[in-house]
């Protein structure tokens, strides 16, 4: 008897900072009996890298997956778009890809694809979208769930800020993390505050 048979009724699975990198990425996706049940995943701090993230996207086990975890692990524009591209986790509602490689290309993958449509937590801090990645996330269409997101460290400077000021995108958001690391100037951050679109916003971080 395997291993991952004990533990088939297991939701949720916490594997931060257990130096799988890629080998022990692909061994753990192997244990279907263990992730056709699991919801959520932190897998923060592994250096699972792309190969690893597109092991996990095509992964058919894992439909039922809501939350994913995935900072620290030197993850790149090429490997966020296996996510991006999914056919199988259609459903989360949770994603942290903090503290990765991430550019306005990954930007561009998150409001081109459908998968994010459910998402109401977004964690994309620590990354380097600049102003483009900020522009382009405040044009998505399909960010309409989303209630908090987190977009600190990321230099999208004073341009960034006015046009999340100015987007309709996020008609739910009530927290965002964007003063830290940002280069903004208090001018730009009470654009945030009048916002006509944020009306929903409680939290300004």
């Amino acid at each position: 008897m395997s291993i991952a048979s004990n533990f088939k009724s297991l939701e949720t699975l916490d594997l931060r900072k257990c130096k799988l990198e890629e080998e022990g990425c692909t061994f753990l996706m192997k244990s279907h009996d263990l992730l056709k049940n699991i919801i959520g995943i932190d897998l923060g701090d592994n250096d699972i890298g792309n190969n690893g993230l597109e092991i996990i996207s095509k992964n058919s086990h894992l439909q039922n997956l809501t939350k994913l975890f995935i900072p620290y692990n030197n993850i790149q524009d090429a490997g966020f778009l296996h996510l991006a591209s999914s056919n199988f986790i259609k459903t989360l509602s949770v994603l942290d890809i903090s503290f990765n490689k991430l550019t306005e290309q990954s930007a561009c993958n998150i409001v081109d694809s459908n998968i994010f449509c459910t998402l109401r937590n977004l964690n994309i801090s620590n990354n380097c979208l600049g102003s483009e990645g900020a522009e382009i996330l405040a044009c998505a269409s399909n960010l309409y769930n989303l209630q908090v997101l987190n977009i600190g460290h990321n230099r999208i400077g004073n341009d960034g800020c006015k046009f999340i000021a100015k987007s309709e995108a996020f008609p739910m958001l009530n927290k965002l993390q964007l003063t830290h690391g940002n280069e903004i100037s208090d001018y730009a951050k009470k654009s945030i505050l009048k916002s006509k679109y944020l009306k929903n916003l409680v939290t300004l971080l």
